[in-house]
This record gives structure tokens, C-alpha cells and sequence, in this order.
């Protein structure tokens, strides 16, 4: 596998960014390169995944390339007072990937995955952008960003708080646009083909486990397909080192 690190000039947030890859050097002719968009979480960067996972052994012989953005702690949205990071990951990226990389940005070779803040950036990307990914895998993800808003709101972390309000403006309203349930209930109303495909893991021992639960019997009353898994496991790197592999194993098997 072939390994890239280094800066690329967003137009969309006008500013340069850190961005990682790894692809392979002598693809499958005989089949399409799929791109996963890999998503850090709250307190992870560009080469998070690369550093606390075994990501570039896990995808050595699927026929993947992997691209790995940094957004800081934007919660990937078109931040209140901070840069564009929704429609820099889910529009411009792809755009830069094909131009930079040869990747097709195709809907049924792109998929987007992510952990715990980048679990919620894949749900978000993934169930708002429907016609540019296939698929999307959220690994012990926010499900419920007014829940988390309203944690964090109670809480004494004041570093979080002002990340918050910088990235959504106000913890009393949530606009429908960022709310992983309105997000689902509106790719329900689209033709079965049109909707991207879901898997969602969370360890048993994580805090977020009981939201993932929550989200898991939202998608049971759905029309969306999806798989749901819990295994032991806590808020860890050593868990989404599992988890990823389950989450390519899901892609593989769908794709």
C-alpha cells in the first residue's frame, strides 16, 4: 500500500488542510477502487487512524483506497463561527480525490465511516448526501446530537461547550439539517435503491452504547437496510481497531 501525508488548499474553507491517504499500488484492474472517507474523532486528527489502528493492513487486499480529512472539533458541520468541514468532507473532497488520486466519485464505489464524533460525521455526511454514498459505517458514533447538546450544556466542560456553539450555534435549537433521526426519517421517503446502507457497532461498556440502542430500534421500525452490533468493548481505540474491520467486512459484502 501506498501511504500519503500532507497539506491541500480547501476553496470551500478557504484555508489548508491536513489530509492522509493510502491506496494501493497495483489495483485490481478487474475491479472498481472503492473510496472510503475515514473520519476522526473529537480529539483525533488526520492520521489518527493510521497511528492507533492497523487501518493500512486491513484494507492491503480489498481493492480500497483510504482518505483521512482533518476537522478539528467542528463535528463535521459548516460551523456557526468556524470553517465549512460538511461541504468541505462531503462535496469538495471527493472532487480534490478524483482530481489528486484517480478515484471514481461514483456513488456505489464511495462510502464514508467514522468514530465516536466521526461516527456521527458518517451519519450525518452519509444520510444527508444519499445520492454520493453507498454506504456508511458508525463506530460507537453520536447518534443523538440534541442528547449530547444537552449533556454537555449540564456539564463544567467549558472547553466543549464553546466547541459546540461554535460548531451549531446554540444548545436550545437543533436544526433539523444536523439531527441524525430527521436525517433517517428523510432517506426513508426515497426509493429503496436511493438509500445508503447502514452499519452501526458499539461497545457494551461505552457510554454511548445506550443512544446507539436507541438509534438501533429507530432502524428496526425503518425501511432502511442496516446491521447493528455491540460487542464488549469500551470507548477505545482498541475497540475501533475491531470495529473497522467489521465495518469492511459489511462494505465488502454489500458492495
Amino acid at each position: 500500500m501506498a501511504f500519503f501525508m500532507g497539506t491541500i488548499d480547501s476553496l470551500v474553507m478557504e484555508l489548508k488542510t491536513q489530509l492522509v491517504a493510502i491506496l494501493p499500488e497495483y489495483p485490481d484492474p478487474e475491479k472498481p477502487l472503492k473510496a472510503l472517507y475515514l473520519l476522526h474523532g473529537l480529539r483525533g486528527n488526520a492520521l489518527s487512524w493510521v497511528s492507533d489502528t492497523s487501518i493500512e493492513r486491513y484494507v492491503k487486499d480489498r481493492n480500497w483506497a483510504v482518505i483521512m480529512p482533518e476537522v478539528g472539533r467542528s463535528f463535521y458541520q459548516d460551523m456557526k463561527y468556524g470553517p465549512q468541514y460538511f461541504t468541505y468532507v462531503s462535496e469538495e473532497l471527493p472532487k480534490i480525490c478524483k482530481n489528486m488520486f484517480g478515484l471514481d466519485p461514483s456513488r456505489e464505489n464511495t462510502f464514508v465511516a467514522g468514530l465516536s464524533m466521526g461516527g456521527y460525521g458518517a451519519l450525518r455526511i452519509g444520510l444527508a448526501k444519499p445520492d454520493k454514498f453507498a454506504a456508511l459505517a458508525s463506530l460507537s458514533g453520536v447518534t443523538d446530537i440534541k442528547a449530547i447538546c444537552q449533556m454537555v450544556a449540564e456539564s463544567d466542560l467549558k472547553r466543549e461547550k464553546n466547541d459546540f456553539l461554535a460548531a451549531i450555534g446554540s444548545f436550545d435549537e437543533i436544526r433539523p439539517e444536523i439531527d441524525i433521526y430527521h436525517l433517517l426519517g428523510e432517506v426513508e421517503k426515497l426509493d429503496g435503491s436511493q438509500r445508503p446502507k447502514i452499519y452501526l457497532t458499539c461497545g457494551k461498556q461505552d457510554f454511548l452504547c445506550p443512544m446507539n440502542k436507541a438509534f438501533n430500534d429507530r432502524l428496526k421500525n425503518s425501511s432502511v437496510d442496516f446491521l447493528y452490533e455491540e460487542f464488549d468493548g469500551d470507548h477505545v481505540w482498541a475497540y475501533w481497531d475491531f470495529a473497522i474491520q467489521r465495518a469492511l467486512d459489511y462494505f465488502d459484502s454489500i458492495a
